[in-house]
């Protein structure tokens, strides 16, 4: 693979599959506080002869409940949000969502500046994504807007992630009620992980 394969953004990109997932999780060792984290995946139609590319959104923080609530909704995020510090460090001090850009080992990192979320069928929900490439502190790359129908996964209770245990059904449950409608879902142990599958 030569290095222009890695270039972003490509032209007239077309989402061939993409999916929405989240995990409920907290650190205490860092403080961060219990909340559900989403990711958006996102393969993309690979040029001729190239690698398929993938853009993957994380962590993305939506104040919502259920699946059923993103319908019809519109989130917009910064370009670029603001920074803190921390032990030192530059960190967001504002919600944003970051993303990838990847081709193969080769990765750049871009930003999702809005997404729209429209209808709900089944386990799919349609959103239009927008992406722009800020590697430059004094230019803007857009992509434009992408289309895709994401497929709704499954919810991941992991409870606090400096822990090695994960929570059972009984304990991911009553971690989850806080914050997320458990009606709409069905809790299933997947080795050690409880996950909730979406019930449409």
């Amino acid at each position: 693979m030569n290095g222009d394969e890695s270039k972003f953004p490509l032209e007239n990109p077309r989402v061939l599959t993409g999916r929405i997932e989240a995990s409920l999780s907290e650190n205490s060792f860092t403080d961060q506080p219990l909340a559900l984290r989403f990711t958006i995946t996102l393969e993309l139609e690979a040029p001729a002869g190239q690698d398929a590319p993938r853009i993957q959104i994380a962590p993305l923080l939506l104040p919502i409940r259920s699946w059923r609530d993103l319908v019809g909704t519109s989130w917009t995020f910064p370009e670029r949000p603001a920074m803190g510090l921390s032990d030192g460090q530059p960190v967001p001090i504002e919600a944003h969502a970051p993303a990838t850009y990847s081709v193969g080992d080769m990765h750049t990192d871009i930003v999702c500046t809005r997404l729209d979320f429209g209808a709900l069928e089944a386990h799919h929900i349609d959103a239009t994504i927008t992406l722009v490439e800020t590697s430059s502190p004094t230019k803007t790359v857009a992509v434009g807007d992408l289309a895709a129908k994401l497929e709704i996964g499954t919810i991941r209770i992991l409870g606090d992630v400096i822990h090695v245990e994960r929570p059972g059904v009984d304990a991911a449950l009553q971690l989850a009620a806080p914050l997320i409608d458990l009606k709409d879902f069905e809790a299933r142990q997947h080795g050690r992980i409880v996950h909730l599958h979406f019930r449409p």
